[in-house]
């Protein structure tokens, strides 16, 4: 008599990844691929743009702020004109957080006549202010 436990085979489980041969990797699904490529896809999107922030910062520096400091002077040479409007503008500037701004406009003065003036401004730019002070204006 037999008890039937001599011809009993255990259920076959599912393979699991890194048994009978398969590598790690093969029995990961689809969705943790996906997961995996999406996260180094989003930390070098990262580095990336740290990166470039860093860069433009550098740029901003090297010539936004001297871009924005010849503005603030030739806005503050333009209240001094007769006639702002006619103003045409030769300038540059040197300088990083203060800037010294010197150059030439020509402008008409009251008659109508065109006239050209030398300037020197000092701009001081300190993050979101900037302080500008008109230091010579001068009709050749």
């Amino acid at each position: 008599m037999s008890t039937g436990l001599a011809n009993y085979q255990a259920p076959k489980l599912p393979k699991r990844p890194g048994r009978d041969g398969e590598h790690w990797w093969q029995g990961l699904g689809k969705g943790v691929w996906a997961a995996g490529i999406l996260g180094i896809v989003v930390i070098g999107g990262g580095v990336a743009l740290s990166v470039a922030t860093a860069n433009n910062n550098a740029d901003k520096d090297r010539y936004g702020n001297t871009a924005e400091a010849i503005n603030y002077c030739e806005d503050k040479v333009r209240g001094e004109l007769k006639a702002p409007s006619t103003a045409e503008f030769d300038s540059s500037a040197t300088g990083s957080g203060t800037y010294t701004v010197t150059g030439t406009v020509d402008s008409q003065n009251s008659f109508g006549a065109m006239m050209r003036s030398d300037f020197q401004c000092t701009v001081i730019i300190d993050g979101e202010t900037q302080r500008t002070s008109l230091d010579s204006f001068e009709q050749r």
